[in-house]
């Protein structure tokens, strides 16, 4: 298997180098290879609990891409008014992201080995802690982002627009270290279950698809006992395809009227292709087209790295608002764009070793109670982190979640010397 891993992983690097002309054959060709690595990932990880979500949702929004924008070029997915103003499709750098995407998968595949542990039955974490006071204080919490979380509207004349604060975006971490210190509790997991429920729905009211989502993986996991099959994992994603594209027919006017009968004139037998995954292919073929623009575009990657520190508003930190000044997009970029933008192609290699690396670290033998929790992150958040951008890795994921484990480990340490 590893050598066939490396065999394409060369045929990928062969393309890269001699395919210049950007054409539906060439995008197909393209597509075939990425949707094939991307479902050996996924056959890799089958067994693991976690992952096989992970590359799951990985595996969907390729062939996605590959069905809408390299079979279609976004019009399967798209509407016409919005595919009117991407006048990059079908440029030079179209074919660059998509080689990109494709070269970030096959190296990831031919890095990473098949997961060779036993099918997890064990609960995620054997003995939660017991902190009634970290549990109370995080809880109060969530409800003041849930309550403050959204502006009056999640709608403007371009389409929808997300709308959450940035402390929204991370409570599902909060979310996660409360039911950490949740200890044995049934009121407070009652009380965990109660605000997942309406966390959810006022998400899915809003339109909010990124926000619903990740707080029903992180239930799943949590709460369910037996690993995922492949072919049970098929079922959950027809349905969560098919209910991510109500959520997108509903927040179009905001209303439950005709909903269904408004779908199946949207969408019909094309359901399976998500527009919010054109729209971020978009514009990571944007970001890329910008880096032609910008000399020294590695010069940016510091302020990324300070970003993820003090937040993606320092300088050119977020490269999906920076380049707006070039190309117009629509947000996401997806995980590679802005890695070929600092580096080119040498950027994409790097990604994958970084992510390979990732991978191995979380399938130790011997994990403690942080790398679990870190691992559930990094899955109920893989639809943000590979759609839209990889900053939601590398700061929310990588640095925010760590800081805020550390932090309430030291609260918990700090609140048992006091009872002493």
């Amino acid at each position: 298997m590893m050598f066939l891993d490396y065999l394409i992983l060369i045929l990928v690097l062969f393309l890269i180098l001699e395919m210049r002309q950007c054409n539906i054959y060439n995008k197909t060709l393209i597509g075939v290879v990425l949707v094939f690595c991307s479902l050996e990932l996924l056959f890799k990880f089958k067994n693991d609990k976690m992952l096989i979500f992970v590359f799951g949702i990985i595996t969907y929004i390729n062939l996605s891409l590959v069905i809408s924008d390299c079979l279609t070029n976004g019009m399967l997915a798209l509407p016409i008014e919005t595919t009117s103003w991407q006048k990059l499709r079908g440029t030079e750098y179209d074919l660059i992201f998509v080689k990109s995407l494709v070269l970030f998968i096959s190296t990831l595949n031919a890095l990473v080995p098949a997961y060779k542990g036993a099918i997890v039955k064990e609960h995620i974490i054997r003995q939660k802690k017991n902190n009634i006071y970290i549990f109370l204080g995080i809880y109060f919490v969530l409800w003041i982002i849930l309550i403050t979380g959204y502006a009056v509207s999640s709608s403007s004349l371009a389409g929808y627009e997300s709308n959450t604060t940035t402390f929204f975006e991370y409570s599902t971490a909060l979310f996660l270290i409360a039911w950490y210190y949740s200890g044995t509790s049934k009121k407070a997991d009652a009380l965990l279950k109660i605000y997942a429920v309406t966390y959810i729905f006022r998400a899915v009211v809003q339109g909010d698809r990124s926000s619903a989502f990740p707080m029903i993986l992180i239930i799943v996991i949590l709460y369910l006992k037996k690993n995922i099959s492949l072919k049970k994992l098929f079922l959950i994603a027809v349905l969560g395809i098919f209910c991510s594209n109500i959520i997108s027919v509903y927040r179009l006017s905001y209303s439950t009227q005709n909903i269904m009968s408004s779908y199946i004139t949207q969408y019909g037998l094309k359901g399976f292709a998500s527009d919010t995954v054109s729209q971020s292919f978009y514009t990571g073929i944007s970001i890329i087209a910008a880096k032609s623009q910008c000399p020294n575009s590695f010069l940016y990657f510091i302020d990324f790295l300070i970003g993820i520190v003090i937040g993606g508003s320092y300088g050119k930190a977020n490269l999906t608002e920076f380049t707006l000044k070039y190309y117009m997009n629509k947000g996401g970029g997806m995980l590679v764009s802005s890695w070929y933008f600092w580096f080119g192609y040498a950027g994409i290699i790097i990604l994958s070793i970084i992510m390979a690396h990732l991978l191995k670290k979380m399938q130790g033998t011997k994990e403690t109670d942080f790398q679990r929790l870190l691992k559930i992150y990094f899955t109920a958040t893989a639809f943000r982190w590979y759609l839209y951008t990889s900053f939601d890795l590398f700061r929310g994921v990588l640095f925010v979640f760590p800081v805020m484990f550390l932090f309430f480990q030291i609260i918990d340490q700090l609140i048992k010397n006091k009872q002493l």
